[in-house]
């Protein structure tokens, strides 16, 4: 007997997974590199609530200080009586050493409490290729049976692709655990992805790329996000039209545009065979 249950929302009709099998899932370090204003945190966003929705915990780390787009989305609580044991965790300064501190505390932290982790650092790249090589972060993850995933975000500016082409290693990450996101959020008005991206798509190393194993998603563009984040809502609020922070609710349009953005998400992922690399 199969023993996975699915729950179908009957406010978006996405369907949410709970069961026995979910708790025995191995936790993910879902590591977003790429350039800086490509979308990542919003992506991260999308895939923490997503986590909550199947009944499995995740937690942001924000290692991006200027944006604090995560910090900001996920608080701590202090001082109030509902704290959330899975706020979003910084570093307390940019500062490489103060960085890596951090990172070493969170990895240990995770080898214990079985959490998903998932680390925005804004671009730092930098961080993140001295990292691996200093912890072996590939032989860490091996060892205590935790998921490791990298994913790229490419705007339509070829200089993204350039930097995934200059930063990313076959040798310490797995192909077949990386994910290349292209963001229709960030592509211009009046453009459109596919005459955008196209060029990109038809390049020779985006091609030997894929051939490696790596998968696409296209990230659909959502126009609401920042109205939604206005009124205290979450994705999961709209989703299951519930008051936010603010006591209001989302208006029908939001509604709308939130479902269809999420099951777009969730398709895009699915055909590409990757959903189950998700925290």
């Amino acid at each position: 007997m199969d023993m996975t249950t699915v729950i179908d929302d009957t406010t978006s009709g996405i369907a949410t997974n709970t069961a026995a099998a979910t708790a025995t899932r191995m936790p993910v370090l879902f590591v977003r590199r790429g350039r800086g204003r490509t979308g990542g945190s919003t992506l991260c966003d999308w895939l923490i609530q997503r986590a909550r929705r199947n009944d499995r915990r995740a937690k942001a780390l924000d290692g991006d200080l200027r944006s604090r787009t995560l910090m900001e989305l996920y608080p701590s609580g202090a001082g109030k009586e509902a704290v959330d044991p899975d706020a979003a965790s910084a570093p307390p300064s940019e500062a490489l050493a103060a960085v890596r501190t951090w990172l070493l505390d969170e990895l240990n932290a995770m080898a214990e409490d079985r959490v998903s982790r998932l680390l925005d650092l804004g671009g730092g790249d930098r961080v993140i290729q001295e990292f691996v090589q200093d912890l072996s972060l590939v032989e860490f993850t091996r060892r205590f049976n935790i998921s490791l995933v990298q994913a790229f975000f490419l705007g339509p500016d070829e200089e993204d692709f350039r930097h995934v082409v200059s930063t990313i290693d076959h040798a310490q990450f797995d192909p077949r655990r990386t994910i290349l996101y292209l963001n229709d959020g960030v592509v211009r008005t009046g453009q459109t992805s596919h005459g955008v991206f196209e060029p990109l798509t038809r390049h020779r190393e985006f091609m030997e790329l894929v051939r490696s194993g790596i998968r696409t998603v296209t990230i659909p563009r959502i126009i609401c996000l920042d109205e939604m984040r206005g009124l205290g809502l979450t994705i999961n609020d709209v989703l299951r039209n519930r008051p936010g922070h603010s006591g209001r609710r989302a208006p029908p349009t939001m509604q709308i545009m939130v479902e269809d953005w999420c099951r777009r998400l969730e398709t895009a992922h699915a055909n590409n065979e990757i959903a189950e690399l998700l925290p």
